[in-house]
């Protein structure tokens, strides 16, 4: 222990901190989409100081020199972040020219740390009817049992330890979109997901930000214990909690049943498989136990790595046998890829499931898109795992909901953290989408605006590569033709984006059907 006092405020540092933290990255947040009022378009900066490790850093003051790139407008030339600022804050500007990706540089006038936003798009032409591009986290933890944050300083130090600190953070701190606490069933009691279900109403505020309710389904020991995790999303705020270790909703099939005889409408409950190649625990996604009605997103990319196909940059490791608070890694230890074969999101396109994409920090310390702390190690100390994802929603507004149309539909991207306008589009069709054609589309539609230089960007026909640019800088938008009608009675087009950081998207498939 370093010494530190405990305190509850919402920015707080490890009580076991070692020594004294340092800026060391900067993290700029714009708004994928800019809406034109008539004469500009506003636009909101969200600003964080973080340290070596990804803590926002208490009390922490700095003068921060802002610069507009890709087109005219204003935004403040110097900004004070104040100690009662804790390390975030919003600051506000105006653009004023449309057809225009926006993006804004950082620079700490003290250190010399800088870093530069996403880019935010003010199109030539955006209706109220039209669709932008939301972030969010769909998948995030306190930890694994979350009262044992509250009754332990130590562990409450580590991240957001209640619902309420839990969006907090995700709205005001990391400045998303939307959020969902999916806490584990099993290690929840009835008390405690009453809270979850008040604090997801609560924060939950139209164009503001929008809260989901939900859990993960998780329960995964014993022989027959293959199902897979997959996180429960709700559209009402009064849905129950259905248990993953009780009898009765302990097989995706009982689970699937209840909420048949639950649901409202038969369109208002989701469930995510996440790392459905995950070999280790018996815990990859069982094809034979889905639900095509209820399973409609699979999460490509989370803190576990990547899950679209073997072989990528991010692949899904072993772990420790013995894990968790307390947990030891040993120096120089190696964490090979450890992958379940035929359990990836292009097994299960290939078999003819339909799935969107969503990504998903898998946070244990209650930092929605962005975790610091797993278990008693900073992220970032941990060979095994990775930054934590996000999942991007193409919607009409920022309410709920609008919001759970297009996760239902599949409007959805993937990436690894990073907020990558990513977009496509088959004859004006958007992502997500099953058209049935009866002589072959005429042509594809793809835009990209990175948050760094672009290294490849791949348009994925039936899990093959198709068309690929090689480094087309920051910025690409282009249109691809000779689409065939599909041969095999439907094709899948999908879009893999690499940038030069490392930072990954994917976008939702578009399917083609043989309609004569």
């Amino acid at each position: 222990m370093s010494g530190r006092e405990f305190n509850r405020n919402l920015i707080r540092l490890p009580l076991d901190y070692e020594g004294t933290p340092e800026l060391a990255e900067i993290r700029v947040s714009l708004p994928s989409h800019v809406v034109w009022d008539g004469e500009a378009g506003d636009l909101a900066i969200g600003l964080e100081l973080l340290d070596k490790w990804g803590f926002h850093i208490p009390g922490r003051r700095a003068s921060l020199q802002l610069t507009l790139e890709g087109g005219p407008g204003e935004i403040p030339e110097r900004v004070e972040v104040l100690p009662e600022h804790d390390s975030h804050l919003k600051v506000g500007g105006r653009v004023t020219e449309k057809g225009k990706v926006f993006r804004v540089r950082a620079r700490d006038l003290e250190t010399g740390v800088e870093a530069i936003s996403n880019p935010a798009w003010l199109p030539e032409r955006l209706g109220a009817a039209d669709h932008k591009l939301y972030w969010g986290d769909l998948h995030a933890h306190r930890i694994e049992v979350p009262r044992t944050k509250s009754e332990d300083p130590l562990l409450w130090s580590y991240g957001p330890a209640t619902p309420h600190e839990f969006y907090q953070f995700a709205r005001d701190v990391v400045h998303l979109d939307f959020a969902a606490l999916t806490d584990h069933d099993y290690a929840i009691t009835t008390e405690e997901y009453r809270l979850i279900q008040e604090s997801a109403q609560y924060y939950n505020q139209a164009d503001r930000f929008v809260a989901f309710l939900g859990y993960e389904w998780a329960w995964n020991f014993g022989p027959d214990a293959d199902h897979g995790h997959r996180h429960i999303l709700f559209l009402h705020d009064d849905m129950p909690l259905i248990c993953s270790n009780w009898r009765g909703s302990n097989t995706p099939q009982d689970l699937f049943n209840l909420f048949r005889r639950i649901s409202r409408n038969g369109a208002d409950i989701l469930s995510i498989p996440h790392h459905p190649a995950r070999l280790g625990d018996r815990i990859w996604y069982n094809w034979e136990s889905a639900d095509p009605h209820f399973e409609r997103l699979l999460e490509v990319y989370s803190a576990w790595g990547s899950s679209e196909h073997q072989g990528e940059p991010y692949p899904l490791r072993a772990r420790p046998a013995v894990w968790g608070t307390g947990g030891k890694i040993a120096e120089g230890e190696v964490f090979p890829p450890y992958e379940a074969v035929g359990h990836f999101l292009q097994d299960g396109l290939r078999m003819g499931r339909r799935l969107g994409c969503t990504g998903g920090s898998e946070s244990h310390d209650g930092r929605a898109g962005f975790p610091v702390m797993i278990a008693s190690y900073p992220l970032k100390q941990v060979p095994f795992l990775y930054r934590g994802g996000l999942t991007g929603i193409w919607a009409r507004r920022k309410i709920r909901d609008c919001l759970w149309s297009s996760l239902w539909n599949r409007r959805t991207i993937a990436s690894t953290g990073a907020r990558i306008l990513l977009d496509l589009a088959i004859d004006d069709q958007p992502l997500g989408e099953t058209i049935r054609v009866t002589e072959p589309p005429r042509t594809l539609q793809v835009r990209v605006h990175g948050t760094a230089p672009l290294e490849r960007v791949a348009v994925v026909k039936n899990n093959e590569d198709w068309r690929v640019l090689e480094r087309p800088g920051w910025d690409c938008t282009f249109t691809a033709d000779g689409l065939d009608l599909p041969v095999g009675g439907v094709d899948w087009y999908y879009v893999r984006v690499i940038q030069e950081d490392g930072h990954m998207a994917w976008s939702s498939p578009i399917w083609i059907e043989d309609g004569r």
